[in-house]
């Protein structure tokens, strides 16, 4: 376990986010600001689509484009469901810095760096 308390590269268990929220736990935020910086995040990468010409490099583009979309519109719902920036692997709060750097964040920093290794 990490000084954070997230054991990295574990799945938290089903139904950790709503007792959390049963107990009273509730993020922080401006809901209202993170649905604007996420439909921008969404309108820039539908522009980023757009402009990629057709080509086998555009294609790889194109994919991480789409898995980027899929971020936002996943972020959105947890937002709706107030259980935006809850990390999906471990269940404790992504720290505000990192979802300021990107609000479309699913997991913690060490989670993530787990999950590219």
């Amino acid at each position: 376990m990490s000084r954070s308390g997230c054991q990295a590269g574990t799945q938290f268990p089903v139904g950790l986010v709503d007792h959390q929220l049963r107990r009273g736990y509730k993020r922080d935020v401006d809901e209202e600001l993170v649905r604007t910086r996420l439909e921008d995040l969404r309108a820039e990468l539908q522009r980023r689509s757009v402009r990629n010409p057709s080509s086998a490099r555009s294609s790889s583009n194109r994919a991480t484009i789409d898995a980027d979309l899929e971020d936002v519109d996943r972020a959105m719902r947890m937002l709706e469901k107030g259980t935006y920036g809850i990390c999906e692997a471990c269940g404790r709060p992504i720290p505000p810095e990192r979802l300021e750097a990107h609000p479309a964040a699913r997991y913690c920093l060490e989670d993530q760096k787990n999950l590219e290794h």
